[in-house]
């Protein structure tokens, strides 16, 4: 409520205790005003005298808190981040969304899409981990008639799905039950970035309920652990090895295969009898064209391998990483259909 931040509004100290009893945090605020997370309004004028002497704390502060914290703003302390009218949020918002999305969708293996949307024809689509529709925004242009169901644990995600009357929003915790993929004999199951959190148990159980369905299933975007970065960045060799090791954290479908997780998919799917298409769909990035997205990776693989390095080879491989010219990030597509 703008008019009573002090009682409705997220305290920083919330954040801070998160930062300090934490090791791998990742915390994206969409909110207006200064970069330093701080108060920037007046307390209401009914506010008591706790609030008002409440300073609204630094998110700057905060983040200083842990070695692997790293705070990503679109302005520094007393600007105004630029909104953007036609979207309903901040101009930094819409470039960092673009820069995602163009990476997914440039390196997507056109000949594999287009197989999945003919065997899609007019069945019915599971989507899991379908999030806000990255999925259904490529696949449905190309299978106009078939159905959807999106997947996701998070509700609040498949609100923004795509008002369009082919899309059931199903919420769903994969990691208790599998039965809502396979409800109502999809045709086709998809995920997109999905695997790599998912643990051989997992895959292993899944792959077996996909057979006895007898659907295909479209899954890309699986990051398979290569990377290059041009210039090479400081210790890169140790810190890939280190966010290698943070990938196997338990993502909710026990510990997670990473990098492990495309070859582990296309194994069981061809020991239960799938014929599997693989293909590479790296993202490729480009400094200049894709600078904001160079700098959200080198940030972001900071924060996760931030307790196994050094401060100093830490600092000094952010850096290099933001400094590339050019950047590969290796993921693998695959589409596999059953052949019985």
């Amino acid at each position: 409520d703008p008019a009573d931040l002090a009682r409705t509004a997220l305290p920083v100290e919330k954040l801070q205790t998160a930062f300090a009893q934490n090791k791998n945090v990742t915390v994206i605020l969409d909110a207006s005003f200064s970069g330093r997370g701080g108060r920037t309004l007046p307390p209401p004028p009914h506010a008591s005298e706790a609030d008002r002497a409440y300073d609204g704390g630094s998110l700057e502060g905060a983040a200083r808190l842990k070695n692997n914290s790293f705070l990503l703003t679109a302005c520094d302390f007393g600007e105004v981040a630029q909104e953007y009218a036609p979207e309903g949020h901040g101009i930094f918002t819409l470039i960092l969304l673009e820069a995602l999305r163009d990476a997914d969708d440039a390196a997507r293996d056109p000949a594999l899409l287009r197989r999945a949307a003919d065997w899609a024809g007019d069945g019915l689509i599971a989507d899991i981990g379908g999030g806000t529709g990255a999925t259904f925004r490529v696949l449905a242009p190309l299978a106009p008639k078939a159905r959807w169901r999106v997947l996701d644990h998070d509700a609040d995600l498949l609100t923004r799905l795509p008002a369009d009357g082919r899309i059931e929003a199903v919420e769903a915790d994969l990691s208790t039950s599998m039965d809502e993929i396979f409800a109502h004999r999809p045709r086709l199951v998809t995920a997109s970035a999905f695997f790599d959190l998912a643990s051989l148990a997992w895959i292993e159980a899944f792959t077996d309920r996909l057979a006895a369905s007898g659907a295909a299933l479209y899954a890309v975007l699986t990051y398979d652990g290569r990377e290059e970065w041009r210039p090479d960045p400081p210790h890169e060799a140790v810190a890939l090895a280190a966010f290698h090791r943070d990938m196997a954290r338990d993502k909710g479908l026990g510990s997670a295969l990473g990098p492990a997780a495309h070859k582990a998919l296309s194994v069981a799917l061809r020991a239960r009898g799938y014929e599997v298409t693989e293909a590479q769909s790296d993202w490729r990035l480009t400094r200049g064209r894709d600078d904001a997205m160079i700098s959200a990776l080198a940030e972001g693989g900071a924060s996760a391998v931030g307790d196994a390095l050094d401060p100093d080879v830490l600092k000094e491989w952010v850096a290099g990483r933001a400094a590339a010219n050019d950047v590969l990030v290796g993921h693998k597509d695959l589409f596999a259909t059953p052949t019985a």
